[in-house]
């Protein structure tokens, strides 16, 4: 495929794990993740290898030899050593490219380059964030980091913009300013623009039930290609699907979701579509088939053909499946988990059709 990928930031969780499996072959094929360790601050060591080191090993399974990159930069000291021959293992053997973020300790006593992780690999990820305004202090940590580098290390960036939600408006502006600056310091394979643009949803508490926000992400990555500059070529689109990055950021004992409620995502052309669900109380199925038979109705909605996302949505809006079989309305890891599966294929069809 000659265009350049598409690349979702999926963290190192079941639900993102069991979302990868449900996808198409042809979807799976055509993007690039980003798997992504989240900060687990408190953890101890050896939880945190028990409860990741399965999870990496399913990565492993999921990538299936195809590229991808894996960053680690997020844990702590302990954890990361803990977890070192696991990371190891995807970057050797399942063709996973290491990462490093700017601004994060790398976890190297070599002061900067993760070569432990990438062992003979020849290849490193450079993410650097970009959460406001671009600072020029990031460009010259990048080309040290650079000059540290083997010359045959085939580099990638990541540009990472984090939230790009509307109270950004100069979110375009500032990363052109940073690809401006940081393109030029390296011979990249791949230069990816990351954004998230998926809102969290009101509280529970302010009554919301259904809410449809503008896919900011993918309008900043619109205006950062029609600067038409010469580096445009090499530029991928990135983003974090179904969950805000001020989400998958946060520690992970933080991202409890309500008992009696929970949230079905659903992404358009131009717009999220973020609906309450009910994951109790007698007439919850009857209250959540009523909302999946409105989302169906969307006239944006693409129907069963494209993917399986769509297909789940519109068997629990009937309450059966194609064979008569009984479909239910789901829990909290089935919304989240069609969520991103149907965000993933119809992002990959946006790029390549």
């Amino acid at each position: 495929m000659s265009e350049t990928p598409y690349v979702p930031v999926l963290p190192v969780r079941k639900f993102a794990v069991q979302a990868h499996r449900m996808l198409h072959p042809p979807i799976r094929h055509a993007m690039f993740p980003l798997w992504t360790l989240h900060p687990c601050p408190g953890v101890s060591p050896k939880d945190a290898e028990e409860h990741l080191r399965p999870l990496l090993a399913d990565v492993g399974k999921c990538q299936a030899g195809r590229p991808g990159w894996i960053d680690a930069s997020a844990l702590e000291d302990g954890q990361w050593s803990r977890l070192l021959p696991a990371l190891v293992e995807l970057v050797e053997f399942c063709s996973l490219r290491p990462v490093v973020t700017v601004g994060r300790h790398p976890h190297d006593p070599k002061q900067g380059i993760p070569g432990v992780i990438g062992g003979d690999s020849g290849e490193l990820g450079i993410r650097v964030r970009v959460p406001g305004e671009w600072r020029e202090s990031s460009a010259e940590v990048v080309r040290t980091l650079v000059g540290r580098l083997d010359p045959a290390t085939r580099v990638d960036l990541l540009l990472d913009l984090s939230v790009v939600s509307g109270d950004r408006p100069e979110a375009a502006k500032e990363a052109l300013r940073a690809l401006d600056a940081l393109v030029p310091l390296a011979s990249w394979r791949t230069v990816v623009v990351l954004a998230g643009g998926f809102p969290e949803p009101a509280p529970v508490s302010a009554g919301y039930e259904w809410v449809e926000e503008a896919r900011t992400e993918r309008l900043v990555w619109r205006e950062v290609l029609a600067a038409g500059r010469a580096y445009s070529p090499l530029l991928a689109p990135g983003d974090y699907a179904v969950r805000s990055p001020s989400v998958l950021e946060a520690p992970v004992r933080d991202q409890g979701e309500k008992r009696h409620t929970g949230t079905l995502r659903y992404t358009t052309e131009d717009s999220f579509v973020i609906c309450r669900m009910w994951h109790r109380g007698r007439r919850r199925d009857e209250m959540n088939r009523e909302t999946l038979r409105r989302l169906v109705g969307l006239p944006e909605f693409r129907g069963t053909a494209a993917g399986a996302g769509e297909t789940w949505l519109w068997n629990a809006a009937r309450g059966h499946d194609d064979f008569g079989g009984p479909v239910g309305t789901g829990a909290h890891a089935d919304w989240i988990r069609i969520g991103t599966v149907q965000h993933l294929t119809r992002a990959v069809r946006e790029r390549h059709g």
